[in-house]
């Protein structure tokens, strides 16, 4: 496992990071920048800088593996790589996933496309692609 940040509670912010060069001692293959399983309220991601260059998992994780989460915003960051840039899973455990928002930021495309949502509604407006420039919101 080779993650960079795994928040947990309520208001924790992450900004002004550069995040790279995920790597694991057993090569695990789970790769996330920034983690949030659930029971996080009032976080936000933002003026960051992540990029994950393997083909697997994210830059920013947000589920409910652990129990429901609230506002949480991820907005301004440039997101490179995994699977998806962005995972907003609410298909992983008990517990909604609302006042989800994905705004502002820039991605470079990940193995399957930018952003994968299960099961929740995020707001996401603005989000755009680095080598087309185009916005992404609606093909997500």
């Amino acid at each position: 496992r080779a993650t960079g940040v795994v928040l947990s509670g309520n208001g924790n912010p992450v900004s002004n990071c550069y995040m790279h060069d995920f790597a694991s001692l057993d090569d695990s293959g789970h790769y996330d920048g920034v983690e949030m399983n659930g029971l996080n309220n009032n976080c936000a991601i933002g003026n960051n800088t992540i990029i994950n260059q393997k083909d697997q998992t994210s830059c920013v994780q947000m589920n409910n593996f652990s129990g429901a989460s609230d506002s949480l915003i991820v907005s301004s960051n440039y997101l490179s790589g995994g699977a998806y840039p962005v995972y907003s899973d609410a298909n992983q455990g008990a517990g909604a996933m609302t006042n989800i928002s994905i705004l502002n930021n820039i991605f470079a495309h990940g193995v399957f496309g930018w952003i994968a949502i299960n099961s929740n509604t995020p707001t996401h407006t603005g989000n755009r692609d680095i080598t087309t420039g185009f916005v992404v919101d609606s093909i997500i």
